[in-house]
């Protein structure tokens, strides 16, 4: 069973059911695209407000301290929109993708940049190969975006690295490696939404959840797997995936 059926099945119902249920899920998925837009202002006037106290006071340490843990929050939270808003598009079916020439060694530098939390942690992203084929550009900075999101989250305060091997026609493999361990027992469920364990830690696993809906949606597949005290996420891709039907 993939991640998006796990997490999408329906129950079988009579006709009057099924249009309740499919009214109610539009319903869910109008207040959440609302939600995520009438979320945003706020977290960016939280942003705005911290980047002025540190513009207003520059040398006092207590207001750069405040200033420095307003912007965190707002980061954090502002991930967490982006998490809801892309799940409840993907659990709805929505957002087919579209591939085109693309190149994933530079979609992951472009979606690492956005983490302040990466500038003072390693982080590397190192190619073998060819990185360059045809996927959706956008849904793979999405994918990376929430790939590097769960490494800063859940991982420990050490290196972050991304190797892409691209030394086979046919395929193109993409690991991301970092500090901190996941039972073996929960790695079978780690890319699920809502699965034992799932609330710790900061909530449920949305964002692996998307990364591997998109990796299925390319046609390809995700695994995970431990090295010592560290974690390896893998993510397959074909060379070239089909656009959605």
């Amino acid at each position: 069973m993939t991640a998006h059926e796990s997490a999408s099945t329906a129950p079988a119902g009579d006709p009057e059911s099924a249009d309740e249920l499919a009214r109610v899920k539009y319903t869910a998925e109008r207040l959440i695209a609302v939600l995520g837009h009438d979320l945003r202002s706020p977290l960016n006037a939280i942003s705005l407000a911290a980047e002025t106290l540190l513009l207003a006071r520059p040398d006092d340490e207590t207001a750069a301290l405040i200033a420095e843990r307003l912007r965190s929050a707002a980061r954090r939270m502002s991930r967490t929109v982006d998490q809801v808003v892309d799940f409840a598009a993907l659990y709805s079916g929505s957002g087919p993708i579209d591939p085109s020439d693309a190149d994933l060694a530079q979609l992951c530098r472009t979606a690492a940049d956005e983490f302040e939390e990466l500038r003072r942690r390693s982080f590397t992203c190192d190619v073998d190969g060819v990185s360059t084929g045809r996927w959706d550009p956008h849904r793979m900075l999405q994918l990376f975006s929430h790939l590097v999101g769960y490494a800063v989250q859940h991982g420990k305060e050490g290196s972050v690295a991304v190797r892409i091997d691209g030394r086979h026609a046919d395929e193109v493999v993409v690991e991301l490696e970092h500090d901190g361990t996941v039972p073996e027992s929960a790695r079978p469920h780690l890319f699920a939404p809502f699965s034992p364990g799932s609330e710790t830690r900061g909530g449920a696993r949305l964002g692996l959840y998307i990364v591997a809906h998109i990796a299925e949606a390319h046609g390809g597949r995700v695994a995970a797997d431990g090295r010592g005290h560290r974690t390896v996420l893998t993510v397959t891709l074909p060379r070239a995936a089909r656009p959605s039907a």
